[in-house]
């Protein structure tokens, strides 16, 4: 594979885990309980579907911002690798960017990857500007958090997340919320002057797959 941001994961003992949305099985240590992010009425459960989902929901994939290096679906994975920075896109839109790992000891098709990460953006971007981000109609577990003030997302998460934390700026003015849920994460970004959710990232945390 030629994708810059591909590095190597050394990866331990493996332990079975049931994937949705007709990907291949694929080893993982532990049962993941997957956060589902809906775009734009598709879902995807993070840590359990795969990079076929995207296609199959219609999905460009790219392994650039600029919607030109489109991923064939012959090409492979190789063993215990995993990849990030990559764009699922539709009509020159970004829907979202998304990593993917192949955690077993065998090359794979790349449409198998599962996807472990998954970014929104929620701000609207600039008039003939390109990239053109989408940023209507994401969920993340049934919410949508566009345009939500910190504490309204925390009261839409106050029943889903076990704990959360603040990453502040020199300012002392809230950045980011990381919210978690054993393996899952959330981390939500704010606007510094509107206070509006920028951003979001729905991820598992890769030591998952070790």
């Amino acid at each position: 594979m030629n994708k810059r941001g591909r590095m190597l994961l050394t990866l331990g003992m493996l332990s079975s885990m049931l994937l949705f949305g007709g990907c291949k099985k694929q080893e993982v240590v532990k049962e993941v309980s997957p956060i589902r992010v809906t775009i734009d009425g598709d879902s995807l459960y993070v840590g359990n579907g795969c990079v076929k989902d995207l296609l199959d929901a219609g999905f460009i994939i790219t392994a650039d911002e600029e919607l030109k290096k489109q991923i064939q679906e012959e090409q492979y994975l190789d063993a215990r690798t995993y990849f990030y920075d990559y764009y699922a896109s539709k009509e020159d839109e970004i829907y979202m960017k998304f990593s993917f790992i192949n955690s077993q000891e065998n090359e794979i098709p790349y449409v198998d990857g599962i996807v472990y990460s998954v970014a929104f953006s929620f701000e609207e971007g600039i008039e003939n500007l390109s990239p053109v981000y989408h940023t209507e109609h994401m969920l993340i577990d049934g919410i949508n958090l566009k345009g939500l003030l910190p504490e309204e997302v925390d009261a839409a998460f106050q029943d889903k997340f076990e704990e959360s934390e603040e990453v502040l700026l020199d300012d002392g003015s809230l950045q980011k919320k990381i919210y978690r849920n054993g393996e899952n994460i959330v981390t939500v970004q704010f606007n510094s002057n509107t206070r509006e959710v920028e951003s979001a990232i729905v991820e598992v945390d890769i030591s998952t797959f070790e």
